[in-house]
């Protein structure tokens, strides 16, 4: 009896340790910044292009990007969950998109945020964020759990199903959305991300999706057009 209780009290502690270790990965998240909007705002300050300095202060975290995706499929409206360019009458899983909005960067935790300017192939980028994921999938107790996790992973980077598609897509559109905010917020100090819109013109096929992306770039030419008057 005595080895028994031994034995169960190890092992729950064991498993509040791994699930504590879980928890400060997902600290790691919530101040982890997109690399993306460093690079992108980054401004060459002298003239010999040696000292470079930020414009946009408390960039976008990656947890704060998980965040607003999850709740852009929250407020989808029902028209939209079935407006994709798959030719489907069956509805897109809303729930499974949501689940898959807060873990499709949960790797990053551990390899950081990898962009293109980073010199990191896709392959490599794959493996390297796929063994981020088998390692942090060890840490949560629940079977059931980590075994979903993985595979909501592994179903977003295959992109083989429509929900994966559409959180791919709303993955981007969120970018559009942050890079007009941040030229919006920091319009005085004349920043410009052309870049983060010229890469997902015509890109969109969702129409609720069109129709908003349609409205921030109508609404971003008008407000460059009276920054240049």
């Amino acid at each position: 009896t005595t080895m028994s209780s031994t034995s169960s009290t190890h092992s729950g502690s064991l498993n509040i340790h791994k699930t504590l270790q879980f928890f400060h990965l997902i600290h790691k998240l919530k101040h982890l910044p997109r690399t993306g909007w460093i690079q992108a705002s980054a401004i060459e300050t002298d003239q010999h292009h040696d000292k470079r300095e930020r414009i946009i202060e408390n960039v976008e975290s990656v947890a704060s990007h998980m965040y607003r995706m999850a709740l852009m499929f929250m407020t989808m409206p029902a028209y939209a969950q079935n407006s994709t360019s798959d030719d489907s009458s069956t509805p897109i899983d809303v729930q499974r998109c949501i689940l898959m909005s807060l873990v499709h960067d949960l790797g990053e935790s551990i390899v950081g945020d990898i962009t293109p300017h980073d010199g990191v192939s896709e392959k490599d980028k794959f493996s390297m964020e796929q063994e981020a994921m088998q390692r942090i999938c060890g840490m949560i107790h629940d079977i059931q759990t980590s075994t979903l996790i993985m595979g909501l992973w592994m179903e977003y980077e295959n992109q083989d199903t429509r929900e994966a598609r559409l959180v791919k897509e709303v993955d981007r559109f969120d970018m559009v959305i942050q890079a007009n905010e941040y030229e919006r917020e920091y319009a005085s100090d004349g920043l410009r991300l052309d870049g983060f819109f010229e890469s997902t013109k015509g890109n969109f096929k969702n129409q609720y999706i069109k129709e908003i992306d349609d409205h921030i770039r109508k609404e971003r030419e008008e407000r460059w057009k009276d920054v240049e008057q």
